[in-house]
């Protein structure tokens, strides 16, 4: 039975880089809640979109899953862009949340 590992937090930057491993060396086989992700076969997966994660591998033809699946939440990061106004003042392109 193949078990999904990760190093660090399921809550990741849309910009981030975060990697789903199974521990089946082949065979194997991703789904984004409980959907088939069509060529996720590969033993890693790097989630960019939020849900509930889940392998299953077959060998022999017997197919084996996960105890259950690794919520992953994908959060949205917007980068603001940084110009000039007519008064030579730094603007920037978001109204709020911004840190100079």
């Amino acid at each position: 039975m193949p078990e999904i590992v990760f190093e660090g937090s399921t809550s990741i930057c849309s910009n981030g880089s975060f990697l789903l491993n199974s521990t089946a060396d082949s065979n194997n086989q991703w789904y984004k809640d409980g959907v088939l992700m069509p060529g996720a076969t590969a033993n890693s997966l790097h989630p960019i979109t939020s849900g509930l994660y889940s392998v299953k591998t077959t060998t022999n033809n017997i197919t084996t899953s996960s105890d259950s699946g690794i919520f992953v939440y994908v959060i949205s990061v917007t980068v603001p862009s940084i110009s000039k106004n007519a008064d030579n003042v730094l603007v920037s392109s978001l109204d709020s949340g911004n840190q100079w």
